[in-house]
């Protein structure tokens, strides 16, 4: 019922996609470029994602360390998942990365390895001339 009062509806992957921008600390909000947190951090990290498509977050990941040779050990949590501590302890040092959705989750008991993955949504340019068009007519009724 709410699709039909929308004046646009979008989709992930064929209306916009989504692009990776950095890795983000999740303790000093220092931002790292793609490609050098791999480089720098590690060879392997944990994923974690409590979202609707994990597998997406999981394979937009190793498509980012294909050319680094790193493994990306895979934590899949059902979607709107209430992150416990508990939950983000593994035996190893590797980092943490999830989405930034989660993280937001998670950020009281952040730990030193604990990042998140920047992203932005970029529509494609039929998409963005039928906003442009949208705000147009918004526009023009407001000033009527």
């Amino acid at each position: 019922a709410r699709l039909k009062q929308a004046d646009l509806h979008l989709v992930n992957g064929s209306d916009f996609i989504i692009k990776a921008n950095s890795f983000v600390h999740g303790i000093g909000g220092e931002s790292v470029r793609l490609e050098e947190f791999f480089q720098t951090y590690s060879s392997k990290i944990h994923a974690v994602a409590g979202i609707g498509n994990p597998q997406r977050f999981f394979t937009t990941l190793r498509e980012l360390c294909c050319d680094n040779e790193c493994e990306i050990i895979e934590h899949s949590f059902p979607d709107h998942y209430d992150f416990r501590q508990e939950d983000l302890i593994f035996e190893d040092n590797y980092p943490v990365v999830m989405t930034a959705k989660d993280w937001i989750k998670c950020r009281l008991f952040s730990d030193v390895e604990f990042w998140y993955l920047d992203v932005s949504a970029e529509p494609t340019p039929e998409v963005s001339e039928k906003l442009d068009q949208l705000l147009l007519t918004l526009r023009n009724n407001h000033h009527g």
